[in-house]
Parts: C-alpha cells; structure tokens; sequence
C-alpha cells in the first residue's frame, strides 16, 4: 500500500495532506476481507507538525475508509467525515473489520 501511495505522489506531482481523500479502487489490502476501500488523510494528534533545519514536516495518519464514507466525504467535506470517525477513534486506527459509521 505504502508503494502505491509513493507511485501516486511521485505520478501526479501532488503530496497528501490534512483532509485529502483517495479512492484505491477496491479493498485497501488483498490480504483479509475488508469493506474499507479508501483512504482520508488527517495531521498525526500526536506527532503533529515539527520544524526541522530542513523545513516543516507534517506527520499525517491514512486512516481505511468505506466507499459510502468515501462518497459522504467528497459530498458533504472531508472535515465532516473526519468529525464522525475521530471521536470514536482518536488516533485514526484503521479497523479492517471495522464497518461504515453510516450502518
């Protein structure tokens, strides 16, 4: 998973960052039976933002979403999605068994 997020930056020229979604086509791993079939980005709650000698450097966690959450995010905002997962999961853990928070 790590490589193919690594291929779409390197492809579309384009980082991820607080609140980005992506769709991956179908389950996020092929190795256990799983309903999340996206990804949401959200800062780290507990590495944040840190300033090196280099520059910035913002620690993001991917959280595993479902496609209907997928669909709510690029409908209603990715900040109300986030708003409905974080509270029940602080730190963004993705839960393959984990079900839509709209079921």
């Amino acid at each position: 998973m790590l490589q193919q997020l690594a291929r779409y930056v390197c492809n579309n020229s384009m980082p991820f960052d607080h609140e980005h979604y992506i769709r991956w086509g179908g389950p996020i791993t092929s190795d256990d039976d799983t309903e999340l079939e996206a990804l949401i980005f959200t800062e780290d709650r507990q590495l944040g933002t840190i300033v090196t000698p280099n520059g910035r450097l913002k620690f993001l966690t991917a959280i595993g979403i479902t496609a209907d959450e997928h669909q709510f995010a690029a409908d209603q905002g990715p900040e109300k999605l986030l708003a409905r997962l974080l509270p029940q999961n602080p730190l963004g853990v993705s839960d393959l068994q984990r079900h839509s928070v709209f079921s």
